[in-house]
Parts: structure tokens; sequence; C-alpha cells
């Protein structure tokens, strides 16, 4: 297998497994996510490589949704997660909340490597994940 590349302009590149590290916020102030949570995101690639689905669990609950790819531009609709109630650690579901919304809103998203980065609230704030997958 040859990678592709570098650059959101290769959809398969975001195909996989990723975890979340942290959440930049305002001024570029970097949030870690929550030591004693996991926070993932699987993406699989329908043939066309400009929809798929996305999976994961945002904490607590599990999640699915379906995207569209253009480019480095990405659209996450119809999102849907269980509804479970967890409490910890404190403050896990605040987080839960803060990603899902944040995927609703992601605007673009760029692969380098192992790292993955979704942008979203018109590209103020950043999701960034790692590789999962071996």
């Amino acid at each position: 297998e040859t990678m592709a590349a570098q650059g959101g302009e290769e959809p398969g590149l975001v195909s996989g497994n990723w975890v979340l590290q942290s959440f930049t916020v305002d001024e570029h102030i970097q949030e870690p996510v929550m030591s004693g949570s996991s926070i993932t995101a699987g993406f699989t690639l329908d043939d066309s490589l400009s929809t798929g689905t996305i999976s994961g669990s945002g904490g607590c609950n599990d999640y699915t949704a379906s995207f569209t790819i253009s480019g480095n531009t990405i659209e996450i609709n119809n999102l849907e997660r269980s509804e479970a109630q967890c409490t910890d650690p404190p403050g896990i579901m605040d987080q839960e909340q803060r990603f899902v919304s944040a995927l609703t809103v992601a605007d673009s998203f760029s692969v380098d490597g192992e790292r993955l980065q979704i942008v979203y609230n018109s590209g103020d704030a950043i999701l960034h994940l790692v590789s999962a997958d071996e």
C-alpha cells in the first residue's frame, strides 16, 4: 500500500479509527480529553470516496452519523446516539455533548500521518485526533 499525498484532498486518509486527544477552543487553547474517558471516531468511506459513516463512543454513549467529503471539507449529518447517563469522571457528559456538537458543525479536515484534525465553528475550533490503528 502506498500512501497518497498528505492533506485533506485524499479522502481515503480519513478512513480508519481515531481517538480524540484534545479540543482547541478560544485563542488556540488546547483542552485535553479528561483522564479516565475515551472518545473515538471510526470513519468508513463508501465506494464513492465522498460519503460514508462515522461511529464511535462519545465517552459514555455510542453514536453513529453519516458524512460527506468534498476536497478537505466535511459535513456530518444524521447523528444519533444512545441515551445513557454517565457520572464518572465528573463532567463526562458535558465533554460528550461538546464532541458530538462539534461533529455536527464540522467544516473541514486535514490528515497528517497519524493525526487527524477536524475544524468546526467556522474555523475557530479544532478536534485533534490520533490514529488508533496499528
